[in-house]
C-alpha cells in the first residue's frame, strides 16, 4: 500500500516541483554580452538597480516584475560624449530613447560613467517578446543589450529548445 501510495505520488511531486522551478529566472553577475565597444565595461538588465547587489537577468515576468532598468558602466574619454539609449520593441518600433551628457575624463579622477534608466511594465507590458536597447557613443553604435518580456507561459516557451 505504501509503494503504490508513493508511486501514485510521484508524478503529482515532479509536476509541482517543474512548476516551481518554472518561476525561477537564471541570474548573472554583470557582463559585456552585447558589447561591440572597449568603451562599454558592462551592460545589462535587472528589476531594481542596486550598487551593492548587481545582478542581471534576461527575462522579466509582466505579472509578478514592477519595472526593467537598465545598468551600464562606460569608459570615460579625454572628451565630453553624449551616450544614448534607444529601447526597442520586439516589432523593431523605438519605444523610448534616454541621453545623458557625460563629462570628459579628467586625471585621477574616476574613470567610469554609471547610469541607469527604469522602464515601467506598464509601459512594456502591451508588447511581450524580445527587446533590445541600442547604446550609442555619439552616434556610433557600441552595444545591443536584449531581454525577453512575458508571462509565466511565455517565459517557460522561450526557454525551451
Amino acid at each position: 500500500m505504501v509503494a503504490r501510495l508513493s508511486s501514485a505520488l510521484w508524478p503529482l511531486a515532479v509536476g509541482t516541483l517543474l512548476i516551481g522551478c518554472a518561476g525561477l529566472r537564471e541570474t548573472l553577475p554583470p557582463n559585456r554580452e552585447g558589447s561591440l565597444s572597449n568603451l562599454v565595461r558592462y551592460g545589462y538588465f535587472t528589476v531594481r538597480h542596486s550598487p551593492f547587489s548587481r545582478v542581471a537577468f534576461r527575462e522579466f515576468n509582466v505579472d509578478s516584475d514592477e519595472q526593467v532598468t537598465f545598468v551600464s558602466a562606460m569608459a570615460l574619454l579625454d572628451r565630453a560624449y553624449v551616450l544614448r539609449g534607444d529601447l526597442r520593441r520586439p516589432d523593431g518600433a523605438l519605444h523610448d530613447r534616454f541621453v545623458r551628457e557625460v563629462r570628459a575624463y579628467v586625471r585621477g579622477a574616476y574613470g567610469e560613467y554609471d547610469t541607469s534608466q527604469v522602464y515601467p511594465m506598464k509601459d512594456l507590458k502591451p508588447f511581450p517578446g524580445e527587446w533590445t536597447l541600442e547604446l550609442f557613443v555619439d552616434d556610433d553604435q557600441v552595444g545591443a543589450f536584449s531581454f525577453f518580456l512575458g508571462d509565466a507561459k511565455a517565459i517557460g516557451r522561450h526557454r525551451a529548445p
